[in-house]
Formats: C-alpha cells, structure tokens, sequence
C-alpha cells in the first residue's frame, strides 16, 4: 500500500479547478484585449476633453486648439513606433487633402518634437500635429493602444473613437456620419 501526502489526495482536483480558472482569465483577457486591437468604441457623446497638450513645436496649448468650432473633426491618436499608425496617417492625410467637409488632426502620444518631425518628413506628411507627452488626451478618451482615431461632431461631441487600424471604408463611413453624406 502506497501512502500519500493529504496535499497529494486532491492534486488532481485542484488542477482541474486551476485550469478552469486559467481558461477563464484568458477569456476576460480576450474579451477586454479585443477593442484595443481594432473596431469601434463606444458611442459616447461625451464632450471634446479640455487637457493640456502641446503643438508641434512643443508650445503648450490646450486640448481644444485640436478642434475648429463649428466643424466636424476626425483626429488620429498615434506614436512614431506604432506599426499600424504608419498606414494610416497617409489615409488620414489624403483625407485632408480630399474633402474639406472635415478638418483633419494628428496628435501624436508620447514622442519628441524632433522624434515627429523626422516621421513625417520621412512618410512626407504634412498633417496638423499636436503632442500629448503625458497621454493626458488619450486618457480622457479612454485610449488604452494606439492607433486611435476619434470621430468629432461639429458640435464638439464625440461620435466614435475606433481602437487600431482604420481601413478606408472605415473613415469613410465615420467621415459620412459627421457629415450626414
């Protein structure tokens, strides 16, 4: 007759019990993971957020200078090292150069005066920049991966935030909600 430790009478018990609860940490983290990696975000209507943000040149501004009153705005939340920022700010950019309906901003989360400067002249970009080096912006938005792109209505309300790449017929169908088009 073989003696077991008590701890060893409900070994097998206690892993069955622990892969239960391994499965399900690993959906919860799915299921908070999946609107960072891309879709919509809520449909909040909440107000443009008033934070401390800077321009290009690092000046310090607020957080309003991103919107122009009265006009509806699609504003990209993004950083030099993030792989899918890099796609789509030229989408972002042809937009602003395409359809005046909309004013078009990049706020750039984290990164150097010097560090965005040398992104966009190497992607020749010339959008609107802004500098949110404390992510304060990104915060109030409930921006947890970049990239973000947030659709503002004319009156200062957000329309959507999206988490991740957007596609083209996914600004498209933003920029046509803000326009009614």
């Amino acid at each position: 007759m073989q003696l077991r430790h008590p701890d060893q009478r409900h070994a097998g018990q206690r892993r069955r019990v622990l892969r239960g609860i391994c499965a399900l940490c690993a959906v919860s983290v799915a299921v908070v993971a999946v609107p960072a990696c891309g879709g919509s975000g809520r449909d909040s209507s909440a107000a443009w957020p008033d934070v401390p943000i800077a321009d290009a040149t690092g000046d310090e501004e607020r957080s309003a200078a991103v919107l122009t009153a009265g006009r509806p705005a699609v504003v990209a939340i993004w950083g030099v090292n993030c792989a899918p920022c890099r796609q789509e700010l030229p989408r972002l950019e042809a937009l602003s150069a395409a359809n005046t309906a909309v004013d078009v901003a990049a706020v750039n989360s984290g990164d150097s005066p010097g560090a965005i400067e040398a992104y966009l002249s190497e992607l020749g970009l010339e959008l609107e920049v802004f500098i949110d080096d404390e992510a304060r912006l990104g915060e109030a938005l409930g921006v947890s991966s970049l990239p973000a792109t947030v659709f503002v209505r004319a009156d200062g309300r957000i329309d959507d935030v999206h988490f991740g790449e957007l596609s083209a017929e996914q600004l498209d169908a933003g920029v046509d909600r803000l326009t009614g088009g």
